[in-house]
């Protein structure tokens, strides 16, 4: 007859009492001389973790629970560092800046303040002399996505060049123009310094 982990074969019954339990006591081992521990312990243990599975079952996948816990941080992190978006007013009105400075190609945008309708754009460029200078810009939006108004340094532009710039709007979102918004300044004046 075969016998099960323990030592007992399958039909018996191991109770606190009796031949049963006195017989299952007599086929322990005892622990060895150098203090390891004995087989039937190393038995039950094998038992135990064949039961559970999960050291078997981590041993086994350890590798593909590893590659999908980097590769959900790595992701995690990229999508941490993208840059945020704004609505597409803001790539309407740093549209309207770049036709009004000498270089738009030196065109930053520090930071950006919502007032009711009314968008301001803090930026930096490079002047025809080569100097950086720092100007916000005020666009003025009607319901309809137009502009109303438009200054630079509160000085309005005209209502002329805020009415052709109008029938180009349409233009200006089909070719979904730049709406990144800037970190911010770390609230120093040399986190505005460009290089």
């Amino acid at each position: 007859m075969s016998k099960d982990v323990g030592g007992h074969t399958p039909g018996s019954k191991v109770g606190s009492s009796g031949a049963g339990a006195a017989g299952a006591v007599s086929k322990l081992r005892p622990v060895s001389a150098r203090g390891g521990a004995s087989d039937a312990t190393r038995e039950f243990k094998a038992v135990v973790y064949r039961d559970t599975g999960m050291k078997a079952t981590f041993r086994r996948h350890w590798k593909s629970i590893l590659l999908g816990t980097s590769v959900f941080f790595t992701l995690f992190i990229l999508w941490g560092m993208q840059p945020l978006h704004g609505t597409v007013h803001i790539g309407i009105c740093r549209t309207l800046i770049e036709t009004q400075i000498k270089y738009p190609t030196s065109l930053k945008i520090t930071a950006i303040e919502w007032f009711k309708n009314n968008l301001r754009i803090y930026f930096t460029h490079i002047d025809s002399f080569g100097q950086n200078r720092s100007e916000f810009f005020e666009c003025e939006f009607k319901p309809d996505m137009t502009l109303a108004d438009a200054r630079i340094n509160r000085k309005t532009l005209g209502a002329d060049i805020v009415a052709n710039f109008n029938k180009t709007i349409p233009q200006v979102i089909a070719s979904k123009p730049d709406n990144t918004i800037p970190p911010g300044y770390k609230g120093d004046l040399l986190s505005l310094k460009r290089d």
